[in-house]
């Protein structure tokens, strides 16, 4: 969980961001860990969900749900969904 959160915050940071893709810094987004429920996304104040590692996989649970609604095999495929679901 380390390393995505790591990449994560990268990520929505704007560095690693096409220039064709609204970044994720300018819109306010943001993710932090949080023990013991994980990585944190954020855009504004708004609370967009949470990651963890869950049975080999990472799983993500969207705000205002109690069970996880997504899963990625790979931090690339997390923050490809992340990026989606926090730009949303």
């Amino acid at each position: 969980m380390k390393s995505l959160i790591a990449v994560l915050a990268l990520s929505l940071s704007g560095c690693a961001t096409a220039a064709t893709e609204e970044e994720p810094a300018r819109a306010g987004c943001d993710a932090e860990a949080a023990r013991p429920v994980g990585i944190i996304v954020r855009r504004g104040r708004h609370y967009r969900g949470a990651w963890c590692w869950k049975s080999g996989r990472y799983a993500f649970t969207p705000a205002g749900y109690s069970e996880a609604t997504l899963s990625a095999a790979t931090i690339d495929e997390a923050v490809r969904v992340t990026r989606q679901i926090a730009l949303k």
